[in-house]
């Protein structure tokens, strides 16, 4: 999009696709906000902060703009990335946030855990430890990495952007 603004050419595609992603990442936070009106004090595990898997890219990465939201809401947000945490630590503010080791150790004790980033590893979570690890059940994933049968078998409250309907163990 920007090459295209310094060559007096607009990708059409490209800045609809980006005003959709732009939509999806508000979704995130609105189901979470719905959930927890007041977040003031609520342990909100973050899992992935790199704008894409394998790299530790955070130029434009979605989380930086959902964690800031987390902090500003007075949400203590624990956050896990196989690779990019240093790098996030130069885009985010040091205000209630704790950078893990793991996915477990970020959601323990969690209230909920969002999934911002689709690394493979969080394809191979052990999603009973992780309820074990968990103390709520509210799991938001804006990158599909879950089968919603699945986490509803499990008991979680599955929220799954862009699948249509909203799985919870309450149906």
């Amino acid at each position: 999009i920007q090459t295209g603004r310094q060559h007096n050419h607009a990708f059409k595609i490209l800045e609809e696709t980006e005003e959709v992603n732009a939509g999806q990442k508000k979704k995130l936070f609105r189901i979470l906000e719905d959930i927890f009106p007041d977040m003031e004090g609520k342990k909100i595990a973050v899992f992935g902060l790199s704008f894409k898997p394998k790299t530790d890219d955070m130029r434009d990465a979605p989380s930086i703009k959902i964690v800031k939201r987390l902090q500003a809401e007075g949400a203590r947000v624990h956050v896990f990335d196989p690779v990019a945490m240093e790098n996030a630590k130069h885009y985010l503010s040091s205000t209630n946030i704790t950078y893990e080791k793991s996915v477990y150790s970020a959601a323990k004790e969690a209230d909920a855990v969002l999934i911002v980033t689709e690394w493979d590893e969080f394809r191979n979570i052990d999603l009973d430890r992780l309820q074990s690890e968990m103390k709520g059940d509210i799991v938001v994933d804006g990158r599909n990495v879950f089968d919603p049968q699945e986490m509803k078998e499990k008991g979680f409250q599955y929220f799954s952007i862009g699948r249509g309907k909203i799985i919870t163990n309450d149906e």
